[in-house]
Parts: structure tokens; sequence; C-alpha cells
């Protein structure tokens, strides 16, 4: 397993050195487990494939809307206290990171409510220890909320701070070069909050968690889920206390209702 933390350092695990836990239990602290700094937070986590068939790259997007593009054979042996997987600039941080093929498309929307679709063949794979290159531009206040991976005839899913959200056609997105500031993907609003996660989804009876900074989780059908346009407000997913807000959804894979120990 590889994890990526917001100072843009890559930490390895192997998954059977992870303590297995009952479903209700609290688990382990994770830098009891790696050489994770005190100041620093783990903003990605995959599977790293076991051949170069599966995956190529590992594609990387900031806060500030920079993209990198790494080999994965980049990352084959991690020390335990960590390697650098990208160079971040003076109030930048690394959130978001994706296996890719190479050829795959990748859309990456903002807080306020844009969003650009182009293909990573316009990143040019780079070394470890570098930047990267610009993937959206955006105006002051704005910051990038998310990215997925491009699947053909799938919707892209957004959810806001307030709990509101929708599914739009990816076909509604046109290709563009990258560095461009994109087009709407959501009307943001007071009422509705900020752009705050993301997904690209192509089943309408796939599941996804809804989570909230209080530790509220909703569990939702994908097709529950409004279909509809981009420049609109979307519909209320998930009702918060007023002082709550959501910070991300997360798929539901492989969990069945009993799993586990009660």
């Amino acid at each position: 397993m590889l994890f990526f933390t917001q100072s843009g350092r890559v930490f390895q695990l192997r998954v059977h050195e992870v303590p297995e836990r009952e479903r209700q239990a609290k688990g382990t602290p994770i830098n009891n487990l790696i050489d994770i700094g005190s100041n620093e937070r783990i903003t990605a986590v995959f599977v790293r494939p076991e051949t170069d068939t599966e995956a190529h790259y590992m594609l990387m997007v900031t806060k500030n809307g920079y993209i990198k593009k790494t080999a994965m054979a980049e990352y084959a042996n991690v020390r335990r206290n960590g390697l650098i997987a990208i160079n971040l600039q003076e109030g930048d941080e690394l959130d978001w990171v994706t296996p890719t093929s190479g050829s795959d498309e990748v859309i990456i929307a903002t807080e306020l409510g844009k969003a650009i679709r182009f293909s990573e063949t316009e990143v040019r794979a780079m070394g470890r220890d570098t930047q990267g290159v610009i993937g959206i531009k955006f105006g002051k206040g704005d910051a990038v909320a998310g990215m997925a991976t491009v699947v053909e005839g799938g919707d892209l899913l957004v959810i806001t701070q307030r709990g509101y959200g929708k599914r739009t056609p990816l076909a509604e997105y046109p290709v563009k070069h990258r560095a461009g500031q994109g087009v709407f993907t959501l009307k943001v609003t007071d009422r509705v909050g900020k752009l705050t996660a993301l997904r690209v989804v192509s089943d309408p009876e796939e599941e996804v968690l809804v989570i909230s900074a209080s530790g509220m989780v909703l569990r939702t059908p994908v097709g529950a889920i409004s279909r509809i346009g981009r420049q609109t407000q979307g519909v209320i997913v998930m009702r918060l206390a007023p002082d709550d807000q959501v910070v991300a959804i997360a798929p539901v894979a492989g969990i069945e209702e009993g799993d586990g120990k009660e």
C-alpha cells in the first residue's frame, strides 16, 4: 500500500502489516505503522498494482491546481521514512493521487464550481523530485476540490459543503487542453456552500458514503442522487446541523450488511 501525505511525501506498507480489527474497532494510529511526521496527514491511499500492465503511472494533483505524472516504477522501493513524491510551492499541498494507464482522461474541479477535462497525455512523465505543471487555472479565493479519471458513459458526482449534490453526464464536459479555466460544473451559492468532493460514477446501483466533519455518515445509492445539468445547484443529499459540513465521499466496496462482528 502507498500512503501519500499533504506535504508531498509517500510511504509504503505491506497490507499484511496492517493489524486486523473488528469492523467497529477504532483501529491503529497510522504513525504507529509508518514513520510519518507529527505535522503530516494522509491524503491519498491505494494498493499498488502488482504489475505494470495494470497501471503505468501515478497522477497527482495539488490544492493549487498543479498536476504531475510519475512512472509507477519510481516507487518500487520506498524507504521506511518515505520518499519525496512531489515538490510543492509554499502554501500548496498534495491532496489527490490516482493510478493511470498513461492514456486516461482526467477531470479536475474547484471549490467555486469550475471543472476541466483533458487527456493525461498532455502531462509528460517526470521524476519524483519535481513540481509538475499547471492542470487548472482559477481566481483568488478558489482551490481544487477534487480530481478523478474519466469513465466513458459515466457521470460526475459532486457534493457541496452543505450536503447538496448531483450527477452530471461527463459528456457535458468538453475535452480541453490542460491549464485552462474549465467550464461551470456547479452553481455555488451561500445556501449550498462550496464544492467539497467529487467522484466519477457509472453504475446507478453503486453506493457511496457521504461523510461529514462531525463523523456523520450517509450511505446512498448513486441512482438516488439527481442527474441534472452542469449549471445547477443540485439537491439535498445529506441534511446537516448548522455547524457541520460534508468533507468527503467514498465508494462502498466489498461491504455487505452483517459483515464483521457486532
